[in-house]
């Protein structure tokens, strides 16, 4: 598997997919956007969604079927962006110690279907 950075020319955002690194991850069918920043002076010009199909292309040609990005829980706009995207919590949480050390940042995990996988028999 390859991991991919993708850019947009000044818009000073990028992604960065791979495989899912989780312990419950799936690792044929599990990719991951470990990194996604897109400059706050450059916000709803529609940089966010280029680069979000942008991964999700990146992982479906990975041949993954399920895509998952961590999102900071008082992340209310990221969790939105995602949301309105067909982005779904699946139940999975983490904390991690913040930056300066002092402290933890509680993250949730959103989910989303991808690639031309086969609906289950109903």
């Amino acid at each position: 598997m390859r991991s991919s950075r993708s850019s947009t020319t000044g818009s000073s955002a990028s992604p960065l997919t791979g495989p899912g690194t989780d312990p419950d991850a799936d690792p044929a069918a599990d990719g991951e956007i470990s990194e996604f920043t897109v400059d706050p002076g450059h916000t709803g010009q529609g940089h966010g969604s280029r680069l979000l199909q942008a991964c999700v292309d990146t992982l479906e040609a990975d041949a993954f079927t399920r895509a998952t990005c961590w999102v900071d829980s008082t992340d209310d706009g990221f969790r939105g962006f995602l949301s309105s995207g067909g982005w779904a919590p699946d139940g999975a949480s983490r904390e991690l110690a913040d930056e300066a050390g002092a402290g933890t940042v509680k993250q949730v995990r959103l989910h989303t279907r991808i690639g031309a996988a086969e609906d289950p028999p109903a």
